[in-house]
């Protein structure tokens, strides 16, 4: 459970001249948890955790206040509120009334421990210089309410063992109203925890998960400490709760995952705001034992981070990088089992040629602007396909991609790349990033070993070569006017084409941009130093010939940068 660093609503109770008034603080749902006789008597919390632990660390100040004041009976008093009898200890942790969850327990157990917050900075420091990972909700919930708690104090008469009308500890013990429920035994503790965090602030699908496995294992009688230790200590990390975009959604990398995980293995499209649900079907369907769910979602939690980190390997390293940029989330369950199965330097080479032949798959059909409406189940089918075949591997998805001459699912050839590149409009049809993108791939094959290795910004600017606003300084040379309407009707459409365009370090100023070549090429070969520009240093003059010219060459390029691979042929 996690301790909330705004909690100040109940606090000022009292004032001059005013009747003390209750406060309902909330409810909490319990478990009873059976123990054998003179043991601490357990209750797990279904509900209700951040009031519990945040009042807790309310009575370790209160404590600690009394203490300063020399008022011992109180002290005692609110030891008892937080602390259990010695008598019925037989575990360290046994101690407190309220134990949290794993990953909080450190930062809990200090922060309570901790004489005064001045002592606190120093024991979390010196934890945190042990490798400790603190959750600083904790520390900062005891500074909180010892300031606020200081505060009110101050404004009322000095409390006394005497007189004790205004004393914090009638406030806590008359004038708090909490709630708790108790279940019965026939009573299901998952559907209750559902239902009450269905309102106010939703708990990740994660969460969710989590108290469903969990609560699965410690009825199957499974060492739930060990269990989460071993699986499940890594999705409570603050990366996993850190939001990423995919496609149109910006959700914590976890919802992702599960998205991405379900989907592999239910084969089928799972939508986010489902995943918990869909994982409740999967778990019922799959007959699988509890300890081997919760390991299976740690094999493939451990692979996810190497799709959405730069990654090793330089290839695959590009691969992803460009695969983010075109945006294509549907193809990420194959990925997650392509990346499990050859999660090892034996199985590098694979996975570099499964990710070469995914690239080029969906930069030629990018290209060439093919539909991607049906690819959320075109690559569930893959999936099914290669299983079929033995699992994933570069020659089941070289075959997959090569059966079908259907638009939702062809690979786009040669030719077809040619006719693009000489035809279509291309800085209209691609968004920015993704013809930057191409753009860029373009200038690293152009690379040889007699080359510089330049490394490239992230703010390039596409540059047009011919003006997009020609007619001044590019005159068409055809004296008749139905002649040189025709002419620039072709010439304005060419102008978009890949041919025409380039990269550039620095945007060149209007005026030079669209003036005539002679000026406008020097500008070029000064401010850049690309592959893509260098070809300029020998062009004289710019013609609608040279633009045609020059789009065949970058389409054979991109040919080879993107090669289409039969079923025979090799993959590198």
């Amino acid at each position: 459970c996690r301790a909330a660093n705004s909690h100040s609503a109940w606090i000022n109770f009292w004032g001059a001249g005013q009747v003390a008034r209750t406060h309902f603080i909330g409810a909490v749902v319990l478990e009873q948890i059976s123990g054998s006789t003179g043991s601490v008597e357990t209750r797990q919390v279904i509900d209700g955790q951040q009031r519990l632990t945040t009042l807790q660390i309310v009575l370790s100040v209160l404590q600690q206040i009394s203490a300063e004041l020399g008022l011992t009976k109180f002290e005692n008093r609110f030891g008892t509120f937080s602390r259990n009898s010695e008598s019925f200890i037989d575990a360290e942790d046994q101690a407190y009334k309220v134990w949290p969850t794993n990953p909080d327990r450190l930062s809990y157990r200090v922060t309570m421990d901790a004489k005064d917050c001045a002592s606190l900075d120093g024991d979390i420091a010196r934890e945190r210089a042990r490798g400790g990972s603190i959750n600083e909700q904790f520390p900062k919930a005891r500074h909180f309410f010892a300031e606020t708690l200081r505060e009110w104090m101050a404004e009322l008469p000095p409390p006394t063992e005497s007189n004790e009308r205004h004393s914090p500890e009638v406030v806590i013990s008359s004038q708090l109203r909490l709630v708790a429920i108790d279940l019965e035994a026939e009573d299901d503790a998952q559907v209750i925890f559902e239902t009450l965090n269905s309102r106010g602030a939703d708990l990740l699908p994660g969460d969710l998960i989590k108290n469903y496995l969990f609560r699965q294992a410690q009825g199957h009688g499974l060492a739930v400490e060990k269990l989460y230790e071993d699986y499940w200590r890594d999705f409570d990390q603050e990366w996993w709760r850190v939001k990423m975009r995919q496609g149109r959604l910006n959700r914590p990398r976890f919802d992702i995952f599960l998205q991405h995980y379900l989907s592999l293995k239910t084969r089928d499209e799972v939508l986010v705001t489902h995943v918990f649900d869909a994982y409740k079907r999967f778990a019922a369907g799959a007959k699988m034992p509890t300890e081997a769910l919760i390991k299976d979602l740690y094999d493939y939690g451990q692979v996810f981070p190497r799709l959405v980190q730069p990654h090793s390997d330089v290839r695959i390293a590009t691969f992803l990088e460009r695969l983010a940029i075109i945006d294509t989330a549907t193809v990420y369950p194959f990925l997650l089992e392509a990346f499990h199965r050859y999660n090892n330097s034996q199985g590098l080479d694979e996975l570099r040629a499964i990710c070469c032949a995914l690239e080029s798959f969906l930069i030629r059909r990018m290209i060439c602007k093919v539909t991607t409406k049906n690819y959320n189940r075109f690559f569930l089918e893959l999936l099914s396909h290669c299983e079929t075949v033995g699992g994933v591997s570069a020659a089941a998805l070289i075959s997959y991609l090569n059966k079908s001459d259907a638009e939702t699912s062809r690979w786009p050839s040669d030719d077809d790349l040619l006719e693009t590149f000489l035809t279509a409009s291309i800085y209209n049809q691609l968004q920015r990033a993704k013809l930057r993108m191409v753009l860029i791939a373009l200038d690293r094959g152009l690379e040889s070993s007699r080359t510089e290795a330049v490394s490239l910004p992230n703010d390039l600017t596409i540059e047009h070569l011919l003006p997009v606003k020609w007619q001044k300084h590019w005159p068409i040379d055809e004296p008749e006017e139905a002649k040189r309407a025709k002419l620039g009707m072709m010439r304005d459409s060419l102008k978009h084409s890949i041919g025409n365009l380039t990269l550039l370090t620095k945007a060149l100023n209007p005026s030079l941009s669209n003036g005539p070549w002679n000026i406008k090429r020097p500008e070029i070969l000064a401010e850049s130093k690309l592959n893509l520009n260098r070809v300029f240093q020998d062009v004289t003059t710019w013609s609608d010939d040279d633009i045609r010219h020059r789009s065949t060459k970058l389409a054979a390029l991109a040919t080879s940068i993107w090669p289409k691979v039969d079923n025979t042929e090799p993959v590198s």
